[in-house]
């Protein structure tokens, strides 16, 4: 029944964070999973972007396209929603049992893996990087096996996997490579940790090759390695404020390592102590890489805590009593405490309130506030002319919309979620238009836009009205999101049947 109850709080964590769909990006993979399956192939060059057709592009996560893609063909908006259920409890479920295998105690590690699950809550969306999360958990584990019981057969099988994995889901496995080598470098005697983190290295980024691109995602990283710092305008690129949803669990994390740390600095060697103020820093620098830092401190909490109680620290009584001891003995009264409830019912109630969570995203599978929906059936349903001017958010969705089923594209996009196929000379006069600013028009001058969907939380649509030339057509979602579309007067006034109300009916 202990399996059970871990399991059951496991899940509570796991479908407490996930939402509605609604990442901006995920109908641009989806896209592209469509044209995978279709062509049996995979893409060297873009096909669906107005300024970057033909260009070289590799899609670098072609195995999670594929997997969004058929969940959307046979089971739709639902499809993805259970998908999106799934892949978070899978997420929950691993960070318990890495953070419990790390500890060698399975209820230290259950509280940790629901700390860092939480965490995530802000960050959650179905995405690649969402699996990485699970990937890097794992990975830190096989590290924690090199570094105690050196480089194995089964330890080189594991690293090779789940670079594999991550190489072909995501473009950042560089951080995966680097987190072995700086976890295992300096276990034991220099040169032979050295050694051995040099062996762990080689197997993972061995790994990193075995993509249908042998790798050529390593020339993609490197050529956009400055993206963060050159796309800061993108929420997921700024940088943490200490107000954020998941800064705070990196504070209260980083805060109880320090605990651990200052009675045993050992726990925290050269090569960790570079990898966890790496992570922390790239993590406060770069909003989306929070989750990365708090699963890396919540890993070295648990092995911490594994190496003071194999040290009998939380046996120390009276004047050796330490913050240390404190806090483990606090662990074992809740510990106690939990035990002394009924595991029956504590499963029972775990359950309902999963089943809750469920609910209340089921019946709402999709956030209309993100995704342009009705704006975008608008647009079909009156045909309206191309090419269309959009931002950046919607770029994703109108791909998804303007192709077919098997991904050919329709109607190119002109700028959409990748950045590594967006010139920076196109988003400077983008970021320009939607904060509408003295050159506004640049942006409208290189689409030369026949409809614009925009959102009206930028001083473009008011713009546009002022202007007298374009009219603003329709409207939907809440007041701080709303999306509009807008066509010119001459088109709309010279189809007055299908637009009877519009912005231009009040002016001359």
């Amino acid at each position: 029944m202990k399996v059970v109850l871990w399991l059951c709080a496991a899940l509570v964590a796991g479908f407490y964070i996930v939402g509605p769909i609604q990442d901006p990006d995920l109908w641009w993979h989806i896209t592209v999973g469509r044209w995978i399956l279709a062509h049996t192939d995979i893409p060297h060059q873009d096909l669906w972007g107005m300024f970057s057709h033909g260009q070289p592009w590799r899609a670098y996560s072609w195995s999670n396209e594929i997997i969004y893609a058929l969940a959307e063909r046979w089971w739709g908006i639902q499809g993805l929603l259970s998908l999106k259920l799934v892949l978070a409890a899978a997420l929950s479920i691993s960070l318990c049992a890495v953070f419990s295998k790390l500890s060698k105690d399975w209820f230290v590690g259950l509280l940790l893996g629901i700390f860092a699950c939480v965490s995530c809550f802000n960050h959650y969306t179905l995405r690649p990087q969402s699996l990485i999360w699970i990937v890097f958990a794992w990975l830190l584990l096989v590290a924690d096996n090199v570094e105690r019981e050196g480089v194995k057969r089964t330890s080189r099988l594991a690293l090779i996997g789940l670079m594999a994995v991550w190489a072909n889901t995501h473009l950042s496995a560089v951080l995966g490579v680097g987190a072995v080598l700086l976890w295992v470098y300096g276990s034991g005697p220099l040169r032979s940790g050295a050694v051995r983190a040099g062996h762990a290295f080689l197997w993972a980024f061995l790994g990193t090759l075995i993509t249908p691109y042998l790798g050529g995602e390593w020339l993609t990283f490197f050529a956009k390695s400055g993206h963060p710092l050159e796309f800061r305008a993108i929420a997921e690129f700024q940088p943490a404020t200490v107000t954020q949803y998941s800064t705070v669990f990196l504070i209260v994390s980083c805060l109880l390592l320090a605990v651990l740390v200052t009675q045993r600095p050992r726990i925290l060697p050269p090569g960790k102590l570079i990898l966890w103020a790496g992570f922390c820093i790239g993590s406060l620098a770069i909003v989306k890489f929070l989750p990365f830092a708090v699963i890396l401190t919540c890993a070295l909490i648990a092995r911490g805590y594994r190496e003071q109680r194999a040290e009998g620290a939380g046996q120390a009584s009276g004047r050796e009593r330490s913050a240390l001891a404190n806090l483990m003995e606090a662990v074992e009264r809740f510990r106690a405490f939990v035990l002394s409830i009924p595991a029956e019912g504590l499963s029972f109630v775990f359950i309902c309130m999963s089943a809750v969570s469920v609910y209340k995203v089921w019946k709402e599978p999709l956030a209309f506030e993100v995704v342009p929906q009705l704006a975008v059936d608008f647009i079909q349903k009156h045909n309206l002319p191309a090419p269309i001017a959009n931002i950046f958010g919607h770029g994703g969705y109108l791909m998804y919309r303007f192709s077919d089923a098997e991904g050919n594209p329709g109607r190119p996009v002109a700028i959409d979620g990748r950045t590594n196929l967006i010139a920076k000379d196109l988003w400077r006069k983008y970021n320009a238009t939607y904060s509408g600013k003295r050159t506004w028009k640049e942006y409208l001058d290189i689409v030369k836009p026949e409809t614009i969907l925009w959102r009206d939380d930028s001083p473009l649509g008011s713009l546009l009205v002022a202007e007298g030339i374009w009219c603003e057509i329709f409207s939907s979602g809440p007041e701080r999101s709303k999306v509009s579309v807008f066509a010119k007067r001459s088109y709309v006034e010279a189809h007055r049947d299908e637009f009877p109300a519009s912005s231009c009916d009040s002016k001359p």
